[in-house]
């Protein structure tokens, strides 16, 4: 008597690879999308950091013109009203409460 080969193995074989296939392809699906996440995130996050180096940029120059004499005057101009010898100050009357 001749033994049968046993085709139960093979097809065992042959399913748990497919099973093994399709979850590593559903693994890299899911980092694939994970790693587009983290390329966008990051490109958010530089977009930020543009801006946020633009305003320490702006708020240098204001740092260093605060320094200035010409600022200083400013200042005294707009806040405290001072004018220089020789100039004239016009002040704007309120509106309705005058004659």
């Amino acid at each position: 008597m001749k033994k049968k080969k046993s085709r139960f193995l093979p097809r065992i074989l042959m399913v748990a690879t497919l099973g093994l296939l399709i979850y590593g392809a559903v693994q890299f699906i899911r980092c694939w999308n994970q790693l587009e996440a983290l390329a966008d995130y990051k490109n958010e996050l530089a977009g930020q950091l543009d801006e946020i180096r633009d305003k320490n940029d702006e708020l240098m120059r204001e740092i260093e013109f605060s320094k200035t004499p010409d600022f200083i005057e400013r200042i005294a101009r707009e806040i405290f009203g001072w004018v220089k010898p020789g100039e004239i100050k016009f002040v704007e009357e309120e509106a309705g409460g005058g004659k």
